[in-house]
């Protein structure tokens, strides 16, 4: 069987949501797991939803065609802040 699960924190963030996964204890509770969970930083995310730019390499820029729903995410000297693929 399985004995360690990578959830994306990306993806959590979007649905459920923080605050779901919170109020049920965690997320081994939430997901009713108690083996070991491995989640990622997100960091990949701000690579694969960044709409490419001129400036960007081949390798950064996306092979396919995003829909023009407007950036997911914003780059600052604090972070990245990402917007809801989900609900905005």
């Amino acid at each position: 069987g399985t004995q360690l699960m990578f959830c994306n924190t990306y993806h959590l963030l979007v649905h459920p949501g923080a605050e779901i996964v919170e109020r049920a204890g965690g997320l081994h509770k939430f997901m009713n797991r108690s083996m070991p969970i491995i989640t990622d930083s997100g960091g990949f995310q701000v690579f694969s939803l960044a709409e490419a730019t001129d400036e960007d390499g081949d390798e950064l820029k996306s092979r396919g065609n995003k829909r023009s729903t407007g950036s997911l995410l914003k780059v600052t000297e604090e972070g990245v802040l990402f917007r809801s693929y989900f609900d905005g």
